[in-house]
């Protein structure tokens, strides 16, 4: 009997923690061309990424939840926005940022 409330309880766990969603994206110049190394940050969490170039990036295993993304960049003006997470599925933006 132990045995078994073990496992439950393990895969009630296991369900619990892959309940995460993701942030994906592009980021293009006004000319439309591909933003390389724009550094993104999710405010408050520690976690950041750069856009590569072609201008993609993604923050992975994230909480359900609000975040704020900034970008800063040489060559744009810097990038504010508010996103809306969801357990098992993944935001798509697509920016145009001033220079």
């Amino acid at each position: 009997m132990r045995i078994f409330c073990l496992l439950i309880l393990s895969l009630c766990c296991s369900f619990a923690l892959a309940q995460t969603g993701q942030i994906k994206g592009n980021i293009k110049n006004v000319a439309g061309q591909p933003a390389e190394n724009i550094n993104l940050i999710l405010k408050g969490t520690g976690k950041g990424t750069l856009s590569d170039a072609d201008g993609d990036f993604e923050f992975n295993a994230l909480a359900p939840g609000h975040y704020q993304l900034v970008g800063t960049g040489v060559g744009i003006r810097r990038i504010d926005r508010s996103v809306h997470v969801k357990a098992d599925e993944t935001v798509t933006l697509e920016i145009v940022s001033e220079e």
